[in-house]
């Protein structure tokens, strides 16, 4: 009995690999067939497509490479590199515990993991 049971639970689990395996590998093939474009190329076509159908309609998975440039780029806080867009949290994670009392009125003994945000920041060059 307890093979059946052991078999059955692992063919749960390839079941269950298997599913996640092809979305992954779905996943895969959209970031493997993206094309990557220039910001002059997405605009041009952007250009085009506002002419024929409108401005703020065109959609399009790109990937864009490149060095960006600007006259007042951005220190960040925490790591002092120079950027265009950083986003920063502080974050302090602690145990605390605690007495509650159980359906028959003793006292237990608990813990809670609790988190609380220090500091968050973001900032962008217009």
């Amino acid at each position: 009995m307890g093979w059946w049971i052991a078999g059955s639970v692992l063919l749960l689990v390839s079941v269950i690999l298997q599913i996640v395996r092809h979305f992954q590998q779905k996943k895969l093939g959209v970031m493997q067939s993206t094309e990557t474009a220039t910001v002059a190329m997405l605009t041009s076509l952007a250009d085009s497509m506002s002419e024929g159908v409108g401005k703020g309609n065109l959609r399009y998975n790109t990937e864009v490479k490149g060095n960006v440039v600007c006259d007042q780029p951005l220190t960040s806080e925490l790591a002092g590199v120079t950027c265009v867009y950083y986003r920063m949290s502080v974050q302090r994670q602690f145990e605390e515990h605690y007495t509650e009392r159980d359906s028959s009125g003793r006292p237990v003994q608990k813990t809670r993991r609790r988190t609380e945000t220090i500091a968050s920041n973001t900032r962008s060059v217009p």
